[in-house]
């Protein structure tokens, strides 16, 4: 009987039909080890003791080039099959001699780690007398204790049934970590102490609200839930996430899709449904780096962010910028699929700006309508308008069972949810007549992002430590005082003089072969792309809105290409240059390009000073215009030619393979 290959989905087996190849079938090893190693790479559910000995694995499951040693008269591989056609990588089984982590395994293995939770709450503990003294008036449990039990850490919160077994549990513990007392505290009661008329607000932010989002919101969420004051009925309470927050998961939630794509309701062409693709966005970022010229502010920590980084609104901000949007529709491989995409990042940064006025003039300081505050004149309930339509947006994006195209159902929720209750809050504050008039409301002061610069003030304070203590809160306001006083303090002042950067280098003439490449730049500037003349002309305007004198005229005649590109891309910090200034930065590049000594700048703003001369062009290049071409020039340079971290497409491959291999 002869031998047939066992792989699940195999129809090789044993071919003894005419004119057919004949597939070799290699036996399963006799070495436990080795046979052990065998089954678990199969996608097959096999065990070893139901290997036969009629049962082999064919040729078409190794690769070419897998090792084979002697066995007897044949050839056997050494290492298992790996290769499984139209089998999901899912079902194959690891190759390593190490057992596969299960769910025992790794629970053994976390329970020797320390707790995280344990060493947060152990530090993280507020000393506050006044918080403990009104919590104290509140709460009749804790009235026995001392002065020295006036620790408060929130140990966990449960969520049951309506608003008033709305719970959160605190243990009140001693400095040495004795539990004295356990207290289920009402959220009714919190949003007493909240609304303590100390602190005079009517606003309570949250951040992470997961649960409490599943437990305020209702089975429909057209409409926000009315909440009272529990001391004025007639006062209401708004509940809002943190708009920063949200910010960021917009972001998170387009990464993590399936398909790394949204589906979004456009407001330029009439609501019409369009789909941002995240791979539009990555595709630029490696796009721009070989480009001369950077038109977004992409990095790869912005495209490809790791746990940590996603937590930054600075990453976020890189992503959902004007500068990126507008790369994407000017870029020489822009398509329809990065127009969608620059629609929907338009949309997003419109909401941001929106949320994030912080000023009453922001928009004419600015030049900028999207950064209206919410009044009544007609712009102000504009911008009221756009949170509106926000939240239907948000809505139509929601998630439904299977997630497909769309935004998680927690960030669509809270999205719909926040912007409902700014615009009611906006017109509660405008409309409502109280001692403290407000004409206009400004809702960048809604969130926590003071907050957390303060956070991350204290944290750096405190050596990096993200566990802070109340200890180093002091440190740090005694750091502050100390630097005031030192500033008051009459030194004596040092006069540094001016450095400048000199080298044996800076002296050496032009070398015989760079003459000979300045003859020739004039026949070698056709070879420059059309992209790089459009970066180029980019540059120009940049230097150009430095120094006045390198500004071009009405009356020359520029390629209506380059001043298209530059209208395009200008936020008003760029003029056009005029040509003869032009021409001396594409012959630059191009001896940049060629020279051997590109390293040495110095040399390098010498030799380009001598251009207007040498080509006899009617311009005088100053010494700081020059220094500002050689410092664009290394900088691309040096960012072209370094070598950054793989994508998380090629760190996956590589992974693979190791694993493979072993």
């Amino acid at each position: 009987m002869g031998r047939k290959c066992s792989v699940y989905g195999c129809k090789t087996g044993y071919d003894s039909q005419k004119g057919h190849e004949k597939l070799s079938v290699f036996r399963f090893p006799k070495d436990p080890e080795q046979l052990l190693r065998w089954v678990r790479s199969l996608p097959n559910d096999l065990r070893v003791e139901d290997v036969k000995p009629n049962m082999g694995v064919c040729e078409l499951h190794f690769p070419p080039d897998v090792p084979k040693k002697v066995v007897g008269k044949y050839q056997a591989p050494t290492e298992p099959p790996s290769i499984f056609d139209n089998v999901p990588q899912s079902c194959c089984g690891a190759t390593s001699s190490k057992p596969r982590a299960t769910k025992s395994s790794t629970g053994q293995r976390s329970a020797t780690l320390p707790d995280e939770l344990s060493l947060f709450r152990e530090k993280d503990t507020m000393f506050s007398q006044t918080f403990y003294s009104t919590l104290q008036a509140q709460v009749t449990d804790i009235g026995f204790l001392t002065k020295d039990a006036s620790q408060l850490i929130l140990s966990s919160k449960e969520r049951d049934g309506p608003v008033a077994n709305f719970t959160v549990y605190f243990n009140i513990t001693k400095s040495n970590g004795t539990v004295v007392s356990e207290i289920k505290y009402e959220a009714y009661h919190q949003l007493m102490l909240l609304h303590h008329p100390t602190l005079n607000g009517t606003v309570t932010c949250w951040s992470q609200m997961t649960e409490l989002l599943r437990f305020v919101t209702t089975q429909s969420t057209d409409l926000p839930k009315k909440w009272h004051s529990p001391t004025n009925p007639e006062q209401p309470l708004f509940l809002l996430f943190d708009p920063v927050h949200l910010f960021k998961n917009i972001r998170n939630s387009w990464i993590t899709e399936k398909t790394q794509t949204l589906k979004f309701f456009s407001n330029s062409d009439n609501g019409s449904a369009k789909v941002a693709n995240w791979k539009d966005v990555t595709d630029l970022h490696d796009h721009e780096s070989n480009t001369l010229v950077k038109l977004s502010k992409l990095t790869k920590a912005s495209v490809c962010p790791s746990s940590i980084e996603k937590q930054k609104v600075s990453l976020v901000v890189n992503i959902f910028n004007e500068h990126t949007s507008s790369a994407l529709r000017s870029s020489e491989k822009s398509c329809p699929s990065w127009c969608d995409t620059a629609d929907f990042i338009d949309s997003v940064i419109q909401l941001w700006k929106t949320l994030n006025c912080k000023s009453k003039w922001q928009s004419s300081r600015l030049r900028d309508p999207d950064r209206q505050v919410i009044d009544n004149s007609p712009e102000g309930q504009a911008a009221a308008g756009k949170l509106l339509d926000w939240a239907m947006k948000a809505q139509l994006m929601r998630a439904t069972n299977i997630r497909q195209q769309a935004l998680t159902q927690d960030t669509a929720d809270a999205l719909h949810w926040t912007c409902r209750c700014l615009v009611d809050m906006a017109a509660h504050l405008l409309q409502t007549p109280t001692a403290d008039h407000h004409d206009y409301v400004c809702l960048g002061f809604f969130q926590q992002d003071d907050l957390e610069q303060k956070f991350g003030y204290f944290r750096m304070s405190a050596g990096c430590n993200f566990y802070l203590t109340a200890q180093d809160v002091f440190n740090a306001h005694y750091v502050d005082k100390t630097k005031l006083l030192l500033a008051l303090t009459d030194t004596e002042t040092i006069d540094y003089k001016e450095s400048q950067h000199t080298c044996e280098h800076c002296q050496i003439e032009p070398t015989v072969v760079e003459l000979q490449l300045i003859d020739d730049l004039n026949e070698l500037t056709p070879s420059v792309t059309a992209d790089e003349k459009l970066s180029i002309y980019y540059i120009a305007g940049y230097v150009s809105s430095k120094h006045e004198e390198l500004r071009g005229r009405e009356s020359e005649i520029v390629p209506p290409a380059l001043t298209s590109f530059l209208d395009k891309v200008n936020r008003g910090g760029l003029q056009h240059p005029s040509i003869p200034f032009y021409n001396i930065l594409l012959l630059a590049y191009v001896f940049f390009n060629r020279t051997p000594n590109k390293l040495y700048r110095n040399r390098f703003v010498k030799i380009v000073r001598d251009f207007p001369a040498i080509f006899h062009l009617d311009i005088e290049l100053c010494p700081m215009a020059a220094k500002r071409i050689a410092n664009i020039f290394l900088k691309r340079f040096a960012c072209k030619n370094t070598i950054t971290n793989q994508g998380q497409t090629k760190r996956k491959i590589a992974k693979l393979s190791s694993s493979l291999t072993k």
